[in-house]
């Protein structure tokens, strides 16, 4: 008998080249349930408990090997048995078994009797294992395996490893994410080939069951060994609305080289017919984009018209990455492509589509901007002159002057463009804003005055035979920007806070410059909001510039938490005084003869680590009333819990409309596995939902499902469409079904998936 406590080392002859490599090639298992596998896995140390405690190595000698056991003997020539409690470990894998016996005529071991062999990633129990040395080829007989870092477990009646070739080949395989106790699915292979060398598995006669039902039947499949891209069948998308029906896609991606690849998605819609989609991307050292197609040839809801889309995007750097290139080009068959193919209201509200072509350039003193822009409207309730005008072509440039503290600065903005639209008046125009301004920035204020001075040449054609076709304009503006920070030490609620008070002052004096002759290619006024209070024109664009007389004050106050730097609270609150009526404005657009602008309010705050709020307001004092309000509350607890309360309201008295609308959305665990998702977004002037969600989720330790149902505002026109989600994930392997994720993540603020 062999001391249990004296660990013997074997001959190098017998054992590293011999019983070693039996586990060593055992190990080439794990290919087979660790290529499906994607993301966490709840429940993890379940199914692990059943995994018992491996040989330890004693020695720290890498690449050594020990080996004990209970009775060692030579039972006949060149025949060498090893029984009772063998054990053979190194590195951090690890072999025991009952008995082995070592053949050194032939070159083969044989390990029998509860053999057990532990990875890094893998446990295996089985009843035989056999190694031929010469050929460097392993069996493994009826055994089971567990994988130990992504909890998949499964058996095999047979394993053959050929590690001269790089070759693993498994019969009657089954594997599954589920613990024993409770098999919810599992998968059948009668074959699987691992190609080691091309990194390529093939299974034959796969067969997914749930439960004991049939699911899924593929002949043959091809999949990677690693995380690396390979061509192949992805994962299926299944879903259903109520004027399409049924949609089913199955996209193929194609691995084409390291730097590039495509996705070809066959797509079969049960009302309207079939669709190709595609997608190539590319990426090089300076330069990547992508190209996107959609191509319907016969829509049977549309009078078999011919329907599809196209995004190209391209990006490149030039010049040590101070040059940059974009282009943006996007284009649908038909105003409505969206309206009966976009997934969300974001899609289907959709007005025009980019058509930019941009080229960039910086240095160490400007900057330089050129732009070819166009679009493609599909907003079929729009007419030509509420259109974009096109910039074909548009250049900025933009100086970057050293900028000395103290001491006066100077900058320099231009830019050139001609503007193009039908049935309206088209022309160039170039715009020029010298600047000077002396900054005072110390500890606790800051003072800003700055002058600028913009001038503005107009070339226009298509103008009427009474009006010109060259205008020019010279506005001086001159503001006055200031500032003071106080702040204080305040303690609450047991806590250390740093509030500060920030009052702000800023001045704009611009004279009054008749401009009603000029056109409008770009501009729009600005909607009040309490950053606006601080600007020096009005107006968006180069096609006005607002005369004023005018001082802001505001004043903010900030509450820090001081031994996490959190800011808790954020209130702010601001009012501009005119001391002039403004006669400067957009065609058609009376003066504005207000003393004051709207009284502006903001408030942010994380009350708790569960409660954040915030709110903006913004009340008219001429007319007694509010013009616009938002209130927005979160509550979560914990990743699992969320719920969001939302109103807003919105008047404009000018064009007589009202927006009133409530938002609600949350998701709630009902149990520890079952969960449900919500969303109601309510219009209260035209008493009714514009959108409404519901779902269920549920998960457990080795599968999950969800169920989503929608109903929505498909277009402009007041049409509604229901549509139906499922998702199924049996994990440990690819989910079935189109995703709602990122759907669930946009409606409702804070959603963490369980997927």
């Amino acid at each position: 008998m062999v001391d249990r406590t004296r660990r013997t080392r074997a001959r190098p002859t017998l054992l590293p080249t011999g019983a070693v490599s039996v586990w060593l090639a055992l190990a080439s298992l794990q290919a087979v349930a660790q290529n499906p596998v994607s993301g966490s896995l709840s429940c993890g140390p379940r199914l692990q408990l059943t995994v018992r405690p491996e040989p330890k190595q004693s020695n720290l000698i890498p690449g050594t090997v020990e080996v004990s056991a209970d009775a060692a003997a030579l039972v006949r020539d060149g025949v060498s048995r090893l029984s009772g409690n063998v054990e053979l470990v190194r590195d951090d894998t690890a072999l025991r078994a009952k008995q082995a016996e070592y053949d050194d005529i032939d070159q083969v071991i044989d390990v029998t009797d509860e053999v057990e062999l532990w990875s890094k990633s893998i446990y295996w129990h089985g009843d035989h294992g056999r190694y031929w040395r010469e050929e460097d080829r392993a069996q493994l007989d009826d055994g089971t395996y567990q994988l130990l870092e992504r909890m998949g477990r499964g058996k095999a009646d047979s394993v053959e490893v050929d590690r001269a070739n790089g070759i693993t080949r498994l019969f009657d395989v089954m594997y599954t994410t589920c613990a024993p106790e409770s098999p919810a699915w599992r998968l059948h292979a009668s074959k699987i080939r691992l190609d080691h060398d091309a990194d390529r598995g093939e299974a034959s006669h796969v067969l997914l069951r749930v439960r004991d039902v049939p699911v899924f039947y593929f002949p043959w499949l091809s999949f990677p060994l690693s995380d690396a891209r390979q061509s192949g069948f992805l994962t299926p998308t299944l879903g259903s609305s109520a004027d399409s029906g049924i949609d089913v896609a199955l996209p193929y991606y194609w691995n084409i080289a390291p730097h590039r690849d495509a996705t070809l998605t066959p797509r079969a819609i049960i009302n309207r017919g079939f669709m190709l989609g595609g997608q190539y991307r590319y990426l090089y050292d300076r330069q990547g984009g992508l190209v996107e197609f959609e191509a319907m040839p016969n829509d049977s809801l549309r009078n078999d018209r011919s329907r599809g889309r196209i995004t190209l995007e391209h990006q490149a750097s030039f010049a040590s990455g101070r040059g940059a290139l974009r282009l943006d080009f996007r284009r649908v068959s038909d105003p409505r492509y969206f309206e009966d193919f976009g997934r969300n209201i974001d899609l289907t509200s959709t007005r025009f589509l980019p058509q930019t072509l941009a080229v960039d350039y910086a240095s160490r003193y400007f900057a330089l901007q050129s732009r070819l822009e166009s679009y493609q409207s599909v907003d079929r309730s729009l007419p030509d002159q509420f259109k974009p005008y096109l910039r074909l072509p548009f250049i900025a440039v933009q100086t970057n002057l050293p900028q000395p503290e103290g001491r006066l600065r100077y900058s320099l903005n231009g830019e050139a463009g001609y503007f193009q639209r039908s049935h309206s008046v088209s022309g160039a125009r170039i715009d020029l804003m010298p600047q000077i301004s002396y900054p005072i920035r110390k500890v606790g204020y800051f003072l800003i005055p700055k002058l600028e001075l913009r001038h503005t040449e107009y070339l226009l054609d298509q103008v009427t035979p009474t009006a010109q076709n060259h205008y020019s304009r010279t506005v001086p503006i001159l503001s006055v920007d200031s500032g003071v920070l106080l702040d204080r030490s305040v303690r609450l609620f047991g806590s250390d806070y740093l509030q500060s008070l920030e009052p702000r002052l800023f001045y704009l004096l611009v004279p009054r410059v008749a401009q009603d002759d000029l056109p409008v290619f770009d501009s729009s006024i600005y909607e009040t909001s309490f950053s606006t209070l601080f600007l020096d024109n009005r107006f968006s664009g180069r096609d006005r510039v607002g005369d004023a007389n005018q001082i802001a004050a505001a004043v903010t106050t900030r509450l820090i938490q001081n031994d996490t730097g959190h800011e808790r609270i954020r209130a702010s609150l601001g009012q501009i005084y005119y001391f002039r009526n403004r006669t400067v404005g957009l065609p058609f657009a009376p003066d504005e003869t207000a003393s004051r602008s709207e009284f502006v309010a903001e408030l942010a705050g994380r009350l708790t680590n569960s409660w954040t709020a915030r709110a903006t307001w913004q009340w008219d004092p001429e007319i007694g009333n509010t013009q616009k309000a938002t209130f927005a509350v979160r509550w979560q607890p914990d990743p699992e819990r969320v719920l969001n309360l939302a109103y807003r309201l919105r008047r404009n008295a000018l064009y007589s409309y009202e927006v009133k609308q409530t938002d609600v959305s949350v998701r709630w665990p009902i149990t520890s596995r079952v969960g449900a998702v919500a969303r109601w977004n309510f219009s209260i002037p035209d008493t009714r939902s514009l959108e409404t969600v519901a779902g269920i989720e549920y998960n457990s330790c080795c599968w999950a499902i969800k169920f989503l149902g929608r109903r929505f505002l498909r277009n402009t026109e007041g049409d509604f469409d229901h549509a139906f989600f499922m998702q199924v994930e049996f994990k440990g392997l690819a989910g079935i079904g189109r995703s709602t994720t990122s759907f669930l993540q946009q409606s409702i603020p804070g959603y963490a998936s369980w997927f």
